[in-house]
């Protein structure tokens, strides 16, 4: 995946942010530590960034970044830890 979409987290909250006019919306799959996995997308643009709620008490664990792509497989990067 080219480096135009972005996800970064703090623990408590995931970000994801749109690098490109691509028409493209882009996610998070994050998991928190009660493991229940769950997700967050922007679909505003290039420059347009969305976040999950924080919670301090249940902080994420696990995330990555992926583009939504119309009738193909999604490219994701690989998981990350805060």
């Amino acid at each position: 995946m080219r480096e135009v979409t972005k996800a970064t987290s703090t623990g408590p909250s995931v970000t994801v942010y749109d690098r490109e006019t691509d028409g493209r919306s882009v996610y998070s799959t994050y998991r928190r530590i009660d493991n229940v996995f769950r997700r967050v997308e922007t679909f505003g643009g290039n420059g347009t960034s969305a976040s999950s709620g924080s919670d301090s008490s249940n902080p994420v664990n696990l995330f990555n970044v992926c583009e939504n792509v119309t009738a193909l497989p999604d490219p994701c990067s690989s998981n990350a830890r805060p």
